[in-house]
């Protein structure tokens, strides 16, 4: 190919590109592609930056005849600069050519509408709004807004690179931990079916929207499971990689869970079930459901009120609203009855001055939930710091239903109604969690966290039979040897409502000394501080041998999330695209956009 050697160029970019004979292309001295050259070096810029992460720093010549990227943005600008720094007649012409269809710049913003669309799940027919063609207009006058239906296309393109971008990643993760949900749209009554994929790539932990399908058929077990099989084999994940699937207890996708994967590999959403045993204390004291049910009767008036609603507001500095308890919403009702106390003094006045049968609960009741609400608190921090999706979760199971027993048990308030809610809440964690600690999946887990190891089991025999099956696994790889006893801590800061880690007791306990060695030393060392460590996952990568079967096993473990929030969350998002102007917005556009709306934007636009 002949290469011509071009003098007084503005751009580093040039030191990464060669241009052919035709001055038409360039080809990329880093990976060999060949990239398109009509008078502007913008798309050379963003490969080297997409691609091969490569930021230049552009500097200007008063000689070159080739324009950079940096003249877009004005244009005019040209006419009035000096002879010797004005574009050739060709040059123009090359610069004027490149907003047109096929031309460097055109393609340059249609990727950007693209990715915009894509990555916000926004309307593709908004483009063709005057609105937005005039603010076009203003930006880039020479620009033509493309048809809809050419966004579009260039979308379904972003797709299938996307997928097979997500397709790759899945298959380089040695495990893959899975969560599911199903929702009801309410405009169309159609459901689907969620599905989320998360692994650790050496350096973080990563989660993928692999699917969010229509589900026409009746949900049974078996039917649930072909959907599943379906969507696995559409993204070549291989089963046995799979660790786990979490949901939801209903029975049907727990069987179905069971049916794909095997016994044993199923994990209950754990902030599902912690909101069931919030509910099912409440109503089992009727006295206190009975307040938290009056709060809701006067929170109702309010939001079905304009007027009632416009008071409130004038006799408080912020404007804060009063907080509907929803059913299916985690700690709804300690939000509401948060907000409602913030805000009983305005609500008092409020009521009083507007006609209305409602009358404002009694001061005595009024104290009573003050302590509900200290008692409902640590339900609301241990959700919340179950459903990050950038951390392990799942080993912080046992730690925090324990810490929730002992939070409860220690709480000092005065009420009766208070005291028999606390005592409620541990008997309904006793009943729904007591084998918690003998499960295999979050023992495991827990044991294989460093920032907990057997530290917080309540039962010694369950944090015993975890290590054995650990150290079994492992002496099939190593000999097991004896090794010193590490000094075990004892530690604790003075309990606070508001930090349910404030209750924990650190006391590493006494391993059995006849554990392989790696292990062993593992289990001896300090345990790494809740909060303020660094991600557990680097631990292992860092302080152990990647061949070694320890850290293999503790990230096979540490990947699988602790509820199925993020599975929930594409619903969420699902409600935002299908809005009542676009419900007739078809399945297959939904599930595109819910998949690539979970990538970043510059991911977006390489594509």
């Amino acid at each position: 190919m002949l290469i011509f050697l071009i003098q007084g160029r503005r751009s580093q970019v040039w030191e990464f590109f060669n241009l052919d004979s035709t001055k038409s292309a360039a080809q990329c001295s880093k990976c060999g592609k060949r990239l398109k050259y009509s008078g502007n070096t913008s798309n050379f810029i963003q490969h080297l930056t997409m691609v091969h992460r490569i930021s230049l720093s552009q500097t200007r010549s008063t000689t070159s005849s080739i324009p950079s990227a940096d003249d877009d943005h004005d244009e005019d600008s040209r006419t009035q600069s000096s002879t010797s720094s004005q574009m050739t007649i060709e040059d123009s012409f090359d610069f004027i050519n490149s907003f047109r269809d096929s031309g460097n710049r055109a393609e340059l913003y249609t990727n950007a509408i693209s990715t915009w669309i894509a990555k916000d799940m926004v309307a593709a027919n908004l483009i063709a709004n005057d609105g937005f063609k005039k603010m076009f207009q203003m930006i880039s006058p020479r620009y033509h807004v493309p048809h809809p239906n050419t966004i579009k296309r260039k979308i379904d393109r972003k797709f299938q690179s996307a997928k097979v971008f997500i397709t790759d990643k899945l298959n380089k993760f040695p495990f893959i931990s899975l969560t599911a949900d199903s929702w009801t749209h309410q405009f169309t009554n159609n459901q689907y079916l969620g599905v989320t994929a998360h692994g650790f790539d050496g350096q973080s932990l990563e989660s993928f929207c692999i699917a969010c399908m229509k589900f026409d058929e009746s949900h049974t077990a078996g039917n649930i499971c072909s959907l599943f099989e379906s969507i696995i084999d559409s993204w070549a994940i291989e089963r046995g990689k799979i660790v786990a699937c979490v949901t939801d207890n209903a029975r049907n996708i727990v069987n179905a869970v069971d049916l794909f994967l095997g016994h044993g590999k199923h994990a209950s959403c754990f902030a599902h079930s912690l909101n069931l045993v919030v509910k099912k204390a409440i109503k089992d004291c009727p006295e206190i459901f009975d307040m938290i049910q009056s709060i809701k009767d006067i929170v109702t008036f309010f939001h079905h009120s304009p007027k009632a609603t416009m008071l409130l507001n004038s006799l408080q500095d912020s404007s804060l609203k009063l907080i509907q308890d929803v059913p299916t919403r985690w700690n709804s009702t300690f939000s509401m009855l948060e907000r409602f106390l913030l805000l009983k003094e305005h609500v008092s006045v409020a009521l009083s001055q507007l006609e209305t049968p409602k009358d404002m609960i009694p001061n005595s009741t009024l104290k009573i939930l003050e302590e509900v609400r200290i008692v409902l608190k640590p339900f609301l921090d241990v959700t919340n710091r179950l459903s990050s999706a950038s951390n392990p979760s799942i080993s912080q199971i046992i730690p925090l239903t324990n810490l929730l027993k002992i939070a409860l048990t220690d709480l000092k308030i005065n009420h009766r109604e208070a005291k028999d809610l606390a005592s409620k809440l541990v008997n309904e964690l006793n009943q729904r969690f007591d084998r918690v600690e003998h499960e295999e999946i979050y023992s495991k887990a827990t044991i294989l966290d460093p920032r907990f190891k057997n530290n917080d089991f309540l039962s010694p025999s369950a944090a015993a039979s975890a290590i054995k099956k650990i150290d079994d696994y492992l002496k099939t790889f190593q000999p097991s040897r004896p090794t010193t006893r590490a000094a075990a801590s004892n530690s604790r800061v003075v309990p606070d409502i508001n930090n349910i880690l404030s209750f924990r007791k650190i006391y590493q306990k006494q391993p059995s000394s006849n554990l392989s060695l790696e292990f062993r030393n593992y289990l001896d060392a300090p345990l790494l501080p809740w909060e303020t460590s660094p991600n557990p996952f680097l631990f292992w990568t860092n302080n152990f041998n990647s061949e070694s079967e320890l850290p293999k096993l503790a990230l096979k473990y540490l990947i699988i999330p602790a509820t199925s929030v993020p599975s929930e969350r594409l619903f969420s998002k699902a409600g935002d695209i299908l809005k009542k102007r676009r419900s007739t917005l078809s399945p297959k556009r939904v599930e595109q956009l819910l998949i690539m709306s979970c990538l970043s934007s510059d991911l977006i636009s390489s594509f």
